[in-house]
């Protein structure tokens, strides 16, 4: 290709990439469109819109097509029957009509919003992030220096509600009756029952954590390591469910490990942290508390910060740093988060802090970039509102990263970080539980005879029952799959063709 004809080629894409691109016309325009477009930003670095009003109900037709074949094949196994669409309007799932997204860099951060379009009267799950927006409590709870402080509304009760109502759809009169007595029966040993809980789901949780970088406290088990993390508070607030602790108070007086107390500002329960504690975290004092002028429910990591937060003091509000984060966000909603560099710090110490020989063959650098790449705050505090708009809930946000970003690293790191968070400790909780319930030699049997399990539950003591039970279900489990193995598998005819 010469150069006179590459030079044209290149002029025209180079014209054509300046010519806007214009909206359809309205005839030709998804019907949600403009409802949907007036939240969002377009000309940013990411602007996506999906109308899903309709798609919903039709895969509710394909799964009740798919129900009704699998019923006239076993009758016994579907007894009832179920109307899916009836289900589906109970939850309120078939109001949204849109999902859509946008990020623009505005400063040196980026305003990230998402959308979801759902008009009209709300139900079911829709109703479950509370109702109108208000002014966010957590901004003046939080003391100055916080570095994580979430709130957020909960209807509890809307959820109890929609489950009464797919009950009846799905059983009738009956059903729902019977999830309203099994909510009226009283909670062993507690004098309350789960229709007094319910009554007050209608709520606010509150969280605030602190992470005090100068007070390091040394992890226990692993002193030949030296690995040191912050000390850090936090308390969580429940509106409402103070009561509670009045019902939890008398059960816990008798508990060596347990401390009742009650003063002019607090009743609560205190766990015990034996002065004897490995490493340095003797200073927690977990604690479950009554809050007795607000009646909410607070649970700490230590007294003496759940006290800070209550009291007067230099608030959250009037941080710096808070303020640069909530910059041009509303300023009231229903849900609301703020996160601060040092938590990505923290994490990014304690990973510094393992020899490389600990990690499980994962180098150093991986982790860190990992860590980088799925824990928000390395580039700046970061803060999101959430808000119930008269046409749907949109949660706009002050970042340091783009939705781009933020869809990447739940893709990527998201199941791996994850992965290696709760299996590990699992699997090593697993290994410890197994190796004190069985002898060596019965793990090697079962793996190697048909022996029953209940053969090798040692027969004293009164904390193996539960195993002997448990070990009877595999028992009754692996002879059912056994005569199931063993039934013939029906082949259907073949006809000439095949």
């Amino acid at each position: 290709m010469n150069k006179t004809r590459l030079l044209c080629i290149a002029s025209l894409l180079g014209f054509a990439s300046t010519l806007p691109a214009e909206v359809l016309p309205e005839s030709q325009q998804s019907p949600h469109f403009r409802a949907m477009n007036q939240h969002l930003d377009l000309g940013g670095v990411v602007y996506g819109y999906v109308d899903v009003d309709g798609d919903v109900d039709r895969l509710v037709d394909l799964a009740g097509e798919f129900i009704d074949a699998m019923r006239k094949v076993d009758p016994e196994e579907f007894p009832f029957e179920i109307d899916l669409r009836r289900i589906l309007q109970a939850t309120g799932l078939d109001k949204i009509k849109g999902i859509g997204a946008s990020s623009h860099k505005d400063g040196k951060r980026f305003r990230n919003k998402v959308f979801i379009l759902a008009p009209g009267e709300r139900n079911g799950l829709l109703q479950m992030g509370g109702g109108e927006p208000h002014a966010f409590k957590t901004w003046n709870f939080a003391p100055s220096g916080a570095d994580l402080v979430a709130e957020k509304d909960i209807n509890g009760k809307a959820i109890y509600e929609m489950v009464l109502e797919v009950a009846g759809i799905v059983m009738g009169d009956l059903g729902r009756t019977m999830i309203e007595a099994q909510a009226k029966q009283p909670v062993p040993d507690l004098g309350f029952t789960l229709e007094k809980i319910i009554k007050d789901l209608d709520l606010t949780v509150s969280v605030v954590v602190d992470l005090q970088e100068n007070r390091l406290l040394r992890v226990p088990e692993v002193p030949e390591q030296n690995v040191k993390v912050p000390l850090t508070d936090a308390v969580v607030v429940i509106d409402k469910l103070g009561w509670l602790v009045d019902h939890l108070a008398p059960l816990a007086e008798g508990e060596e490990d347990l401390r009742v107390f009650r003063d002019l500002q607090w009743e609560g329960i205190e766990l015990k942290i034996p002065e004897e504690a490995p490493g340095d975290f003797d200073i927690y004092k977990p604690s479950m508390l009554k809050h007795l002028r607000s009646g909410s429910l607070v649970l700490t990591t230590r007294r003496e910060f759940a006290e800070l937060c209550f009291s007067e003091k230099q608030t959250l509000a009037e941080d710096p740093k808070f303020q640069a984060a909530v910059k041009g966000l509303p300023k009231k909603g229903n849900g609301f988060a703020y996160l601060s560099t040092a938590v990505h710090d923290a994490i990014e110490g304690i990973f510094k802090q393992v020899p490389e020989e600990e990690m499980g063959g994962i180098e150093a650098s991986v982790v860190m970039k990992m860590v980088s790449l799925f824990i928000p705050g390395q580039n700046g505090p970061e803060a999101s509102v959430t808000v119930n708009l008269p046409e749907g809930f949109l949660t706009v946000g002050n970042s340091g990263s783009s939705l781009k970003a933020g869809f990447a690293s739940t893709v990527l790191a998201g199941p791996m970080l994850v992965g290696y968070g709760t299996m590990i400790p699992m699997m090593l909780a697993q290994e410890e539980a197994w190796e004190e319930a069985f002898p060596e030699e019965a793990i090697d049997h079962i793996h190697g005879d048909d022996e029953p399990a209940q053969k090798f539950i040692p027969a004293q003591g009164g904390e193996n029952e539960e195993l002997r039970k448990e070990a009877k279900e595999i028992d009754a489990i692996r002879r059912r799959l056994e005569v199931q193995e063993r039934r013939a598998v029906p082949v259907p005819p073949r006809g000439k063709g095949d």
